[in-house]
């Protein structure tokens, strides 16, 4: 679906208003309230139409079977679409049950409370219609009953009147990158790979919400700028899932919108009160500075100097941080094989050993994410018996025997030499890893054209058909 942009702003809301209701007809009708003059009042309307236009697709399921069970799936699907990306802004725990992967999820309170919760959603349908040699009716009913009542749990739970520009700034935002990074991937559409069709709904639904906001532009111009950018995106939108240009797209149009997006801060004169996960001003995916990497830290900070770089690459390589004086950080994860040890299982242990680069900007650690920050999991390295099969004390005894470290610590932090100083002098080198500064980083960002046509090929692939984004998100 598509809109064309009129010479009014206000023509081409009306219009794409209509396209949105006829698109609708079909499902139970829902309540309509009008709104006033501000932007977020008509988007609450539109979120709340979009909402029970999905409850009425889910409560269709319940009478069909068939052919007809997977249109009402479809209808479903497309609703929701149109109401994510507020949703998905607001409400991230809601979102993520709704629209998350088909995987059990473990909640553990302590060891005598481990719940294995069975996942329900857009995604679980999405399988048991598509993906099965037969269909259960029974579980498919179920799950679209279970979805159908958390949405009419959110019916009244997302409340915009108390947003303010900036938050509609970082809705729009979350809505372009989520899109360029799983959207188009197949991450959320595992039976019906209908990912491309469901951005270009997506954007008709941004194009529409970022005409509401017409009276925050003071250069009108920009808005204009937006809305054609918003129009080719939607033709860029078309054909078929496998052959799509993800490459392309994030390029000429993903990069585009968020240089558009900065211009916009600027012209709406906005002042963000924090910084989120991407930083406030990046105007690409693909740079040192796009993302905030104290988002991600769960310590407080203790210094990000070079020195402090230096000290932690030091202990980094240093085998006599071991009990045995055998073992480094280094010996697993070695710089010049990517931060691996290119083994299919590390010597001693059950498990590889995953690269460090751009760990920075995870929130946990291990493959049972016991771990929650990188100081954190250090602790777990140090203790395990396979590994440097000491304890924090050792640790800190290590280091105060060499007096080049001693002084430096004491140069460094107010309280000198101390398992968490130890620990964070390491995190900080590890935290210094993310260059951004690959062949197709410098080509992401325009500084360069060199990527083949093979390379470019392959990225195709790997975001597409061959489904490696589903699981390894770009950036």
């Amino acid at each position: 679906m598509r809109l064309i942009i009129k010479n009014s702003i206000k023509e081409a809301y009306w219009v794409s208003l209509f396209v949105l209701v006829c698109v609708g007809c079909g499902a139970p009708d829902a309540p309509r309230k009008e709104a006033d003059d501000n932007p977020f009042d008509a988007l609450q309307v539109l979120y709340g139409e979009h909402l029970h236009a999905t409850i009425g697709w889910l409560d269709s399921m319940q009478l069909h079977e068939g052919e007809a069970l997977e249109q009402d799936y479809v209808h479903a699907r497309n609703s929701f679409k149109r109401m994510e990306s507020i949703l998905a802004f607001m409400d991230v725990n809601s979102h993520g049950k709704l629209n998350g992967p088909n995987l059990l999820k473990v909640e553990e309170e302590d060891l005598t409370d481990i719940k294995k919760i069975k996942p329900t959603g857009f995604q679980v349908m999405e399988e048991l219609l598509f993906l099965e040699e037969e269909q259960d009716l029974k579980e498919i009913r179920r799950n679209a009953q279970k979805t159908r009542d958390r949405l009419n749990l959110l019916a009244n739970n997302v409340d915009l009147s108390r947003q303010e520009p900036y938050h509609f700034l970082w809705l729009l935002r979350n809505a372009m990158v989520r899109i360029a990074l799983n959207g188009i991937t197949g991450f959320d559409s595992p039976g019906l790979t209908r990912s491309v069709e469901e951005a270009q709904i997506e954007y008709t639904q941004l194009f529409e919400y970022l005409t509401l906001f017409e009276g925050q532009f003071q250069d009108k111009a920009l808005l204009q700028a937006w809305l054609k950018e918003f129009e080719a995106t939607q033709q860029a939108l078309q054909g078929d899932f496998d052959s799509f240009d993800r490459y392309g797209f994030i390029k000429e149009h993903t990069q585009v919108q968020m240089g558009l997006w900065n211009q916009t801060v600027a012209d709406w004169q906005v002042e963000f009160p924090i910084t989120m996960a991407l930083s406030n001003d990046a105007s690409t995916l693909f740079s040192p500075t796009t993302f905030n990497p104290d988002f991600f830290r769960t310590y407080r900070k203790l210094g990000t100097s070079a020195s402090h770089i230096a000290l932690g690459k030091a202990l980094y390589n240093d085998t006599r941080l071991s009990e045995t004086g055998s073992m480094a950080c280094a010996t697993c994860h070695q710089a010049e094989l990517a931060f691996t040890d290119g083994l299919k299982k590390s010597a001693g242990q059950t498990r590889n050993s995953p690269t460090l680069t751009y760990a920075n900007l995870q929130k946990a650690f291990f493959a049972d994410n016991r771990s929650g920050s990188l100081e954190g999991q250090i602790i777990s390295v140090v203790n395990s018996n396979t590994e440097f099969h000491s304890d924090l004390k050792g640790l800190e005894l290590a280091v105060r025997e060499d007096s080049e470290y001693q002084a430096t610590f004491d140069s460094l932090y107010q309280d000198g030499v101390t398992d968490l100083t130890i620990r964070h002098a390491i995190a900080e080198y590890i935290r210094s890893l993310a260059p951004f500064d690959s062949k197709f980083d410098r080509n992401m960002r325009g500084e360069e054209a060199t990527l083949t046509s093979l390379e470019i090929e392959g990225f195709n692939l790997f975001m597409g058909k061959a489904a490696c984004a589903t699981c390894h998100f770009a950036p």
